[in-house]
């Protein structure tokens, strides 16, 4: 019986023929190699630059700002408002029996004013 040619033995034998190790197979693979070699040397070399530039943004943050937290302005102190608005009931509970002057002001505003010297 005639057997069937066995591709894998042929490949086998292809593959340690003088060609691959010293022929323009052998130069291709190298070259390969090579540049296979100097990418990855380049994609380290980008990584570790940026680890260091993220190191050094992180140390002049902290640098700047050596309390660990940014500083802020002071805060000015409230004032005290000119007026203060109350309801109806309040009024009448804080003048009970004393007269009131009510003034209309130029621009509109009503003004109350107690009559008895003692001036809220």
């Amino acid at each position: 019986m005639n057997e069937k040619p066995d591709f894998r033995t042929r490949l086998v034998a292809d593959l340690f023929q003088g060609d691959w190790s010293q022929g323009p197979a052998a130069a291709a693979s190298r070259e390969a190699a090579a540049w296979v070699r100097r990418r990855r040397a380049r994609q380290r070399f980008l990584l570790s630059a940026g680890a260091a530039a993220g190191m050094a943004a992180v140390l002049l943050l902290a640098l700047a700002h050596p309390e660990g937290k940014p500083s802020r302005a002071p805060v000015a102190p409230r004032r005290t408002p000119a007026y203060q608005v109350i309801s109806d009931e309040e009024l009448l509970a804080d003048v009970s029996d004393r007269p009131l002057l009510a003034l209309r002001e130029p621009g509109g505003a009503s003004r109350i004013v107690v009559l008895d010297g003692e001036n809220r």
